[in-house]
């Protein structure tokens, strides 16, 4: 029995060319097609397909809040999205929304067929591409995480505030310190985060995400 594909992307080019790479595999039927994230959940609501392949970008509702519609509605059927972007946030949402795939539209052409029947399976699928941009998003979070460990709240509390451009003057009357606890806090800062000027340290905590950051 061929396996019932639905293809929802918004650009006519790249659906034409998932349908004939599908027509020509062996073992499956589109029954569907869609130019936008509403459309593919009506489409699944009404066929129960096997298979839906899903872009992420797309008008009225985009692919991760299309799939998860989808799962809702049609739990039995199995999600791929099929996206250009490689953000970490988009992979995770994806998953959490209930795809099983996340593929890549630079991803050869020819393995998508053998990783849809693997997903129909009960397997999962990530594009090699999107695995390595999770795995560094990962590792930066758990290096943020060990970095904010480092710090008292005073000292992340006195942190802010130098990022801010407050002086040891400002800091020590709004945290009600004396200047020389400010200023031993700060010299504290800088040892734990291995900064030895002013300078260094502002674009340290902000490259690492220590300190919130407004912008006016």
């Amino acid at each position: 029995m061929s396996l019932r594909l639905v293809i929802a992307d918004n650009h006519p080019i790249i659906r034409s060319g998932i349908r004939m790479l599908f027509q020509q595999a062996h073992g499956f039927e589109i029954v569907g097609e869609a130019e936008d994230g509403l459309d593919a959940m009506q489409l699944c609501e009404q066929l129960s397909p096997d298979l839906v392949m899903l872009d992420v970008s797309m008008p009225k509702m985009n692919g991760i809040e299309a799939a998860r519609v989808i799962k809702e509605k049609c739990p039995d059927t199995k999600i791929a999205i099929f996206s250009s972007y490689t953000n970490p946030e988009y992979i995770t949402y994806a998953f959490e929304a209930g795809a099983s795939a996340y593929l890549l539209k630079d991803e050869d052409m020819d393995k998508l067929p053998p990783i849809l029947r693997a997903i129909a399976n009960g397997e999962t699928y990530v594009s090699q591409e999107a695995k390595d941009s999770v795995t560094a998003y990962q590792v930066d979070m758990k290096k943020q995480a060990s970095l904010e460990s480092l710090l008292t709240t005073r000292e992340k509390q006195i942190l802010q505030r130098i990022v801010d451009g407050k002086t040891t003057k400002e800091i020590a009357y709004e945290l009600d310190i004396s200047a020389r606890t400010a200023e031993t806090h700060k010299y504290n800062i800088m040892q734990k985060l291995n900064t030895h000027d002013i300078a260094t340290l502002v674009r340290f905590a902000i490259a690492h995400q220590l300190v919130s950051v407004t912008t006016e």
